[in-house]
C-alpha cells in the first residue's frame, strides 16, 4: 500500500501503529487505491450506532468532509486545552 499511495514504508508503518496521524490527502489516496469511496472507507470504520455526527459524515462530498474534519480537529484541540483535570 505504501509504493500505492507513494509514502515510505515506515510513515506507513507509523500511521498503521498509530505513532503518526492520518491526513486526508492519505485518506483519500488509500481509498482511491482500494477503489472505493471516501466515505465507504469511513462508514466501515464508524460505529455501528448511527449517531448524529455519523449520519452527517456520511452525507457530505468530500469537500465537505475535509472542512469538517479541520473544524473538528481544531475544535478538539480547543476542548482538549481547557479540559478540567479531576
Amino acid at each position: 500500500m505504501a509504493e500505492i499511495i507513494d509514502v515510505s514504508f515506515q510513515h506507513m508503518s507509523n500511521i498503521e501503529t498509530g505513532k503518526k496521524g492520518l491526513s486526508l490527502d492519505t485518506i483519500m489516496k488509500i481509498a482511491h487505491a482500494l477503489d472505493v469511496s471516501f466515505d465507504q472507507l469511513l462508514a466501515d470504520s464508524l460505529p455501528q450506532n448511527k449517531n448524529d455526527l455519523n449520519r452527517l459524515l456520511l452525507d457530505c462530498s468530500p469537500e465537505e468532509v475535509s472542512i469538517l474534519v479541520e473544524n473538528f480537529t481544531g475544535l478538539k484541540k480547543v476542548l482538549s486545552k481547557y479540559q478540567i483535570k479531576e
